[in-house]
């Protein structure tokens, strides 16, 4: 299980080591890449055939993807303190050449930069993140700025921006106020990854999502039958 650290709200991001082995977080990907080949329904967000491949409603499509989602907790407690579910889990793929973005935040300007954040998202590195094959970038403190915050979608790149780079199955977790984007895949390897929204609840009635005795590993397995594929 990995060690999860503690989150410093005055950079917006943090980094957690193992939090699946290489050889399930490849494990995944093949299972992803299975589900674009053959995909029948496609939905909103879908693109199973693009230079840049996109599936969304992987809590459904891989149920074991869930489970990944809710090893976060702890970590996501520390974001989003009055409590959160987990509003989507998707798989993007840049392929070569493809996957920059402009900076931005997945979330409105928080006015107050005391105020509590809305959300949280995940990226968890299905293959090694490096400098060369398109990996995340952000702006540590810009979720705090809220003049950071109003260039989103309007700028490539701040000063102080930082790559994440890691192994496979290393998860980045940050503020969705928090300035971020993809960069240029320049290697001749797609760059998959696993993205995880997080939304903050101060709801009694809506429990926050917690582990149900599996690991990781353990519930990371062929997707489930579903409606759509009968």
């Amino acid at each position: 299980m990995a060690r999860m650290p503690n989150y410093d709200d005055s950079v917006g991001w943090l980094r957690v080591e193992g939090l699946v082995t290489p050889d399930v977080a490849a494990t995944i990907a093949a299972v992803c890449e299975g589900l674009a080949d053959d995909l029948t329904e496609v939905r909103a967000g879908d693109k199973p055939h693009g230079a840049t491949r996109r599936l969304t409603g992987l809590d459904e499509r891989l149920p074991g993807t869930r489970a990944i989602a809710e090893a976060l907790g702890a970590v996501v407690d520390q974001i989003l303190p009055t409590g959160w579910t987990v509003t989507e889990i998707a798989y993007r793929s840049p392929g070569p050449g493809t996957g920059h973005q402009q900076l931005h935040a997945d979330d409105i300007p928080r006015l107050d930069p005391r105020a509590p954040a809305a959300g949280a998202t995940a990226v968890v590195a299905l293959v090694a993140f490096t400098p060369d094959n398109g990996a995340t970038r952000v702006v540590p403190g810009s979720h705090r700025r809220v003049d950071q915050q109003r260039v989103s979608q309007k700028v490539d790149h701040l000063e102080g921006e930082e790559v994440l780079t890691g192994v496979a199955g290393t998860a980045f977790v940050f503020s969705s106020h928090l300035l971020h984007a993809g960069s240029l895949n320049a290697s001749n390897r797609p760059r998959p990854a696993l993205q995880i929204s997080y939304r903050a609840t101060q709801d009694d009635k809506l429990p926050t999502p917690r582990s149900r005795g599996r690991t990781a590993e353990e519930s990371v397995g062929p997707p489930e039958p579903t409606n759509s594929a009968t």
